[in-house]
């Protein structure tokens, strides 16, 4: 899995002078409308949000981590894309403190 780098939607999340120069595509506007929608609607919800109508899918316990890949158009949720490199690190049996 490629894409952004955590943080970087913090870009097209709030308007600023400095940003409103740099993010100026029919795309990165789209992406920052669809952001502010789904974070608004999360914060006052009380049920799952949709980002592009696509179910944001739960966490959980003890079942495996799901991430949504946030692109226009076809947005999709995909298994945990660390699981791979986690078990490679808890299969070494590192003593914890």
């Amino acid at each position: 899995m490629c894409g952004a780098a955590h943080g970087d939607e913090t870009f097209l999340l709030f308007d600023a002078p400095i940003y409103s120069e740099l993010f100026t595509s029919f795309f990165d506007l789209e992406m920052s409308r669809l952001l502010v929608k789904t974070m608004a609607d999360f914060a006052n919800a009380r049920k799952p949000v949709k980002f592009n109508n696509l179910l944001w899918p739960s966490v959980k316990p003890g079942e495996p981590l799901k991430v949504m890949e946030l692109q226009l158009g076809d947005p999709k949720v995909s298994k945990d894309p660390f699981e791979k490199g986690l078990k490679f690190w808890k299969d070494l049996n590192l003593p914890r403190e």
